[in-house]
């Protein structure tokens, strides 16, 4: 961080009147943060608009990339908004439209790339933790790539990416194991449309024999709206490795207390050396 600047006004040394801040840096050269507002700490209350500008998150991983089986090499994030917190238990609400550019995650274990974008804009971002509620107003996914397997034993290898201690693997087990809840809850998430352009899912399944590997390419349309028991539609262009034209419509609801899914692909023209 260099060519910090801060001042600070109106201030109560007890921390029981709100003082006026105003922060400004430069972050690796290439990011910025702009954060004005107020803040009082007996009891903690804050009120600051934040501006964040291509703050690089390679280097911040350290505190907590030993938890994880994956490595980011690169990425950044932009986020410009506002973050009211206050009260006891601390109820925060975030408002605001945010940016994860240039990113790409590295799988320690198989060496090879896992996931990587150009952009994911976020649109219409409002956040509040007390009850958790999550809304967005729209998700735009630009050149996204996603390598996605089926391994062997039939797990998905992005659930992988968060290192497991064996105790917490083995209670998994057991619960997915045991007869399903009577009553599970929705998730509180509200998204009003999915954008996908340009991009691409390297899909293989090893726990069928024989294997089996699929190279969407070209991916692009949309998925709205994604709200709790309501259904969404998809409808989605792309090509099989990068020849045969590929339709995918259908509906989804992923955030009910069951996944509810029902899709259609129509592939034409798939050269057959792929099977």
């Amino acid at each position: 961080i260099h060519g910090l600047n801060l001042t600070l006004n109106n201030i109560d040394i007890n921390g029981i009147d709100p003082l006026g801040m105003v922060l400004q840096a430069k972050v690796n050269k290439r990011g910025s943060i702009d954060t004005r507002g107020t803040l009082a700490w007996a009891p903690l209350s804050t009120n600051l608009n934040i501006d964040l500008k291509k703050v690089d998150l390679v280097s911040l991983q350290g505190w907590g990339g030993d938890q994880l089986n994956a490595l980011l090499t690169r990425g950044n994030i932009s986020f410009k908004g506002k973050v009211d917190a206050k009260g006891e238990p601390l109820v925060v609400a975030l408002n605001g439209t945010g940016r994860l550019s240039s990113f790409n995650i590295f799988d320690k274990r198989r060496r090879s790339d896992l996931l990587r974008w150009r952009n994911i804009g976020i649109n219409g971002l409002k956040f509040v933790n007390e009850p958790l509620r999550v809304d967005i107003s729209s998700v735009q996914l630009d050149r996204f790539y996603a390598r996605v397997n089926i391994l062997p034993d039939g797990s998905l290898n992005l659930n992988d990416i968060v290192k497991q201690d064996k105790t917490v693997a083995e209670n998994e087990l057991k619960a997915s194991k045991a007869p399903p809840a009577s009553s599970k809850q929705s998730m509180p998430i509200r998204i009003g449309k999915v954008v996908v352009n340009k991009s691409n899912i390297d899909f293989s399944d090893q726990f069928i024999q024989p294997s089996y590997r699929a190279n969407l390419t070209g991916l692009t349309g949309k998925i709205e709206p994604l709200h709790p028991n309501k259904t969404g539609k998809i409808e989605i262009t792309g090509a099989v490795d990068k020849s045969a034209p590929l339709d995918i419509s259908g509906t989804i609801d992923p955030f009910s207390s069951e996944l509810k899914l029902d899709i259609a692909a129509k592939a034409n023209n798939i050269d057959l050396p792929t099977f």
